[in-house]
């Protein structure tokens, strides 16, 4: 008689504390029993993530190549290659890209299928390229699911999120060790640098990590930030090397948006993941320096009209969407002015004030910093005004054409080089008397931007490009290579260099 095997019953797991002490729980919630009558603090319930000093034993071979390549950086300023995403440049970014909320993602087309059916994940090595000859058809979700589907808990973290020294090993223990790299990289290089202060409340890394923990595309899109980053700091080739691809990272992560478009049949939580993915991919274009930006830009917005705007997204999710629409607001007036003069021109008017929603939350956290959060909220605010007083100047401009006249000639359309120098002078002068060893500063690279845009005066160049410099050096983000080399092409402008709002939109490069 052929014995019949038992059925598999999943094990329950109680609280952290039961499963530390080794007995059984009695899964009593929010707190269990056995926890009250010995007078602990029961944890209560679900994946626990605990981030610790220290680095995982899989990532301890490379230290010297970015220990060296920091110092270098400032002096080189090298253009990353290769680690540009391959829809780079494509025909998607183009102005006819859809808009709607119900195909959010489709203006993207067979672009991303077109790359993977070339290399896909080996389900046994992880990172590792399986023959060409396997085909990428019907099976492709099933494959994306079962290697990036983010099941396996956090190992490591830091409460010390500036530390350098990561490292990577190429020989890498078990499938999830590259992973696990990649999830400590991001809290560790990428988090800090988006927030005012790096602290328990940075949402960069306590919303997003654990929910990438459960949600597959979240993975796939802060691996892919990661990825970038890390292949920007140690080298392209040693990257290849480990088997870490950031560009089929980066695909994954958009096949995973491509799969989602009908996004109001969707439920919440999906919904909420796919605008938290949106969110970290704007932060990777920034990593990689790419031109995805404005259709990246484009599938935010439509995205969250489709889920029916920021004040349903906010009631509906709690402290992730809250987290979200902060950065989103501001992520929101920074990119109008690198996508048109008209778009910026309008999202300054009407939700600068928008904008400052992180600053405020930091305030209410951190009120002894208030002066340096006063001083942040005033170059912001000066950056601002620089750019309404270029981008109206030509709206009235265009609005003094005379078509009469041969050639359309404007009245009023170049004004002196002398007009915006108060608020230049005013901006530098500012941004030089901000307190050293103060928090926040690395948050003004938009500023900056928009100021040199607009700056005339070799010594007020001079000082906002080297704040550009110092913030490269400081974290490593490609686009502040291309902004640079963007304020060249507009001072090398000449005349044309007037009108700089319009030249802004050209390098399709998202820089914050």
């Amino acid at each position: 008689m052929v014995r019949r095997k038992r059925p598999y019953v999943p094990k329950v797991k109680g609280c952290y504390e039961c499963s530390q002490r080794r007995i059984n729980c009695d899964q009593t919630r929010p707190g269990c029993l056995k926890c009250a009558s010995r007078g602990i603090s029961c944890s209560g319930f679900g994946v626990k993530f605990r981030f610790r000093e220290g680095l995982s034993r899989g990532v301890k071979t490379l230290k010297w190549q970015m220990e060296q390549t920091r110092e270098t950086r400032v002096h080189n300023m090298p253009v990353i290659t290769q680690a540009v995403s391959p829809m780079c440049g494509s025909s998607t970014c183009s102005e006819d890209s859809p808009t709607n909320g119900e195909d959010f993602v489709s203006g993207l087309g067979n672009t991303v299928t077109d790359a993977l059916e070339d290399s896909i994940f080996d389900l046994d090595i992880p990172c590792q390229l399986i023959d060409e000859s396997i085909t990428f058809g019907d099976t492709d979700s099933n494959v994306v699911s079962s290697t990036l589907d983010g099941s396996d808990d956090l190992k490591d973290g830091s409460e010390k999120p500036g530390e350098q020294g990561l490292q990577l090993c190429s020989s890498i223990d078990k499938p999830a060790s590259w992973k696990d790299f990649l999830l400590d990289y991001f809290s560790m290089k990428i988090a800090p640098e988006m927030v005012v202060i790096d602290d328990n409340h940075n949402g960069w890394r306590h919303a997003i990590l654990p929910m990438a923990q459960s949600n597959e595309i979240v993975m796939n899109s802060v691996m892919a930030a990661a990825a970038y980053h890390l292949a920007g700091s140690i080298g392209n080739d040693v990257v290849s090397q480990a088997l870490i691809d950031p560009s089929q990272l980066y695909e994954f992560a958009i096949q995973g948006l491509q799969q989602r478009q009908q996004l109001t049949h969707q439920d919440f939580e999906t919904q909420q993941a796919v605008i938290l993915s949106i969110v970290v991919l704007l932060t990777a274009v920034m990593v990689n320096g790419c031109t995805d930006f404005p259709i990246m830009f484009q599938m935010l917005v439509s995205a969250l009209d489709a889920i029916g705007g920021e004040a349903t997204f906010a009631e509906l999710g709690g402290e992730v969407a809250e987290f979200s629409i902060r950065q989103i607001r501001k992520m929101r007036v920074y990119a109008a002015p690198l996508l048109s003069p008209d778009t910026g021109l309008l999202e300054i008017l009407c939700r600068a004030e928008e904008s400052f929603d992180c600053l405020e939350y930091y305030k209410r956290l951190y009120p002894q910093h208030a002066d340096v959060f006063g001083v942040i909220e005033s170059i912001r605010q000066q950056a601002y005004n620089i750019y309404l007083d270029r981008a109206l100047k030509s709206c009235d401009a265009s609005l003094d054409v005379n078509p009469d006249e041969e050639g359309g000639e404007r009245e009023g359309s170049s004004p002196s080089e002398a007009d915006a120098e108060p608020l230049i002078e005013h901006f530098t002068k500012t941004l030089e008397a901000f307190p050293k060893d103060a928090p926040g500063e690395h948050c003004l690279v938009w500023p900056c931007y928009i100021a040199g845009s607009a700056s005339r005066n070799p010594r007020h160049q001079a000082i906002l490009e080297g704040y550009l410099e110092r913030q490269y050096s400081r974290n490593g983000f490609a686009n502040l290579l291309r902004a640079k080399e963007m304020l060249r092409y507009i001072w090398d402008r000449g005349a044309d260099r007037d009108d700089w709002t319009a030249i802004l939109p050209e390098s399709r490069v998202f820089v914050m």
